[in-house]
């Protein structure tokens, strides 16, 4: 079973990404700040497949500058480098896509193809990356 750890501040998408993908047969962990995405991942015991980060999350830091600031140091944290890192986002499709670019992302999703393509398409999305 894949690991997930999703970083995401709304609870709405936090309950529907992680409902989504736990019925598609992911384990997704989830928190909302900065602070507890570094306390999560510094206790889990093996790293998630892949982590999720919202670009608006509330506070200082959002979630581009968490994954750019991650990518920069992942070789020193002691960690598997093949952990994917991908932006979630609302933003327009050409602004995340230029985001994730110039923060190091391996990828995007864009939440609006949960309203307008459905569930199916994000959980390929997620698949794809991991693949």
């Amino acid at each position: 079973m894949k690991t997930i750890l999703l970083v995401e501040d709304e609870v709405f998408f936090q309950k529907a990404i992680s409902d989504i993908l736990t019925q598609n047969g992911f384990c997704i962990q989830v928190v909302s700040t900065w602070m507890d995405f570094t306390h999560t991942y510094f206790s889990m015991k093996n790293p998630p497949d892949m982590i999720l980060f919202d670009i608006n999350l509330g506070g200082t830091v959002g979630g581009d500058k968490l994954l750019s600031t991650f990518r920069k140091n992942q070789g020193f944290l002691g960690k598997d480098l093949k952990t994917k890192l991908v932006l979630v986002s609302s933003l327009e499709e050409e602004e995340l896509r230029n985001k994730a670019f110039l923060c190091g992302a391996d990828g995007y999703i864009s939440k609006s193809c949960l309203k307008l393509l459905g569930a199916d398409s994000f959980v390929n999305k997620v698949r794809s990356y991991l693949s």
